[in-house]
């Protein structure tokens, strides 16, 4: 299904994996999207890995701190997005795995813009000439000194494709490939080693050295954000019992929020691992349509889609999955009340061993 030709391109603006470039997910795009890479690239945040311990970080470049690598890729992905912002056009944002702790951090920076435009435009052009290379710093200020003279055009959503969220994103090997001196990091080289050892360091320190991790409070913010665009959180549904987890977290999230369950959308590509892009790239490219057309068809199947959609309903104690692939037995039902998500937690680790082309892997279809 195509955007209607009338309202254009959706322009989506997507930061990668820690491993990975944005153009990976070519394939995975709609027709009616554009790709907006926002890739890494070196900057002072970038770990010394010839240095010391204590001489790997700039001063205030350290993980966490509030120059490091993860905040420049966020005043880049403004500079990325704020374009087609001011020019009232379609947009919205999207990370894959770590590039997701990148576009919590966004949503801060983009909320604060929508809410406090000309006080929000100052400060992040401030963070960007401390932050940013020069040249980027200059590209951005010029970006931000538009901004109030006429409205931004809000994103379609902010998209997580098992964005690193929580410490059961990052442990048992963040801490590990942040430490460039470790078996994980001397195994890359150059760039690289540089890049992944600095990504792995911030996210380590945002999702699990702070308790709760900040950026929860990030998606807490746009949830309760007054007219404002779903968050959608996409995972394959061979990635196991971690997504089991952030599911949970998100249910609570909404739940204590108070908004309406529309602000969060869950949406599982089947016969996809964690990097669904390459598993299954039609079903991604289905999930990327459903959440930028804004067209839930609740209730309905089509033997067309490729795609399960997630809703959590009002009570907010069980999951309803509204079925949009093609599953074998379970064709002929229109949806399924799921048992309480809690439930769901006590699955095992057997998921991840079962074949790709099996559609409906993910415990929550079980």
């Amino acid at each position: 299904m195509a955007l209607p030709a009338i309202l254009g391109y959706v322009h989506l603006a997507l930061v990668p994996g820690i491993g990975s470039l944005a153009r990976d997910w070519l394939s995975s795009m709609p027709s009616s999207v554009k790709l907006v890479p926002v890739d890494y690239a070196p900057s002072a945040a970038i770990i010394n890995v010839s240095a010391s311990s204590d001489g790997w970080w700039e001063p205030r470049r350290e993980p966490g701190g509030p120059g490091d690598f993860i905040e420049v890729m966020a005043l880049r992905l403004l500079a990325a997005t704020l374009p087609h912002a001011l020019a009232a056009e379609r947009w919205a944002i999207a990370g894959h795995s770590s590039g997701g702790t990148v576009i919590y951090r966004g949503m801060d920076l983009i909320l604060d813009l929508m809410e406090r435009p000309e006080v929000a435009a100052r400060g992040i052009a401030e963070s960007a000439t401390k932050w940013l290379p020069a040249g980027e710093a200059t590209q951005l200020r010029g970006l931000l000194d538009s901004v109030g003279d006429k409205p931004l055009s809000k994103p379609l959503a902010a998209i997580s494709l098992e964005g690193s969220l929580m410490q059961v994103d990052v442990e048992g090997w963040a801490a590990d490939l942040g430490n460039p001196n470790s078996g994980p990091a001397m195994a890359l080289q150059g760039w690289e080693r540089a890049k992944q050892c600095t990504i792995a360091a911030d996210i380590q320190e945002r999702c699990e050295g702070e308790d709760p991790p900040r950026h929860m409070q990030s998606v807490r913010r746009w949830l309760e954000w007054e007219d404002g665009p779903p968050f959608a959180y996409v995972a394959g549904c061979l990635s196991g019992p971690r997504t089991q987890v952030v599911f949970k977290a998100l249910e609570n999230l909404l739940h204590n929020a108070g908004v309406p369950p529309s602000k969060l959308e869950i949406h599982i590509v089947p016969r996809s691992r964690h990097p669904m892009n390459a598993d299954n790239p039609q079903g991604t490219a289905q999930a990327f349509e459903r959440i930028l057309l804004g067209s839930h068809l609740t209730g309905l199947y089509s033997k067309n889609m490729n795609i399960f959609t997630c809703v959590i309903p009002a009570t907010h104690t069980t999951m309803i999955l509204t079925v949009m692939g093609v599953i074998g037995a379970c064709a002929a039902a229109a949806f399924f009340s799921l048992r309480k998500f809690q439930g769901a937690e006590a699955q095992s680790d057997e998921t991840g061993q079962r074949e790709l082309n099996s559609p409906h892997e993910h415990p929550l279809l079980e």
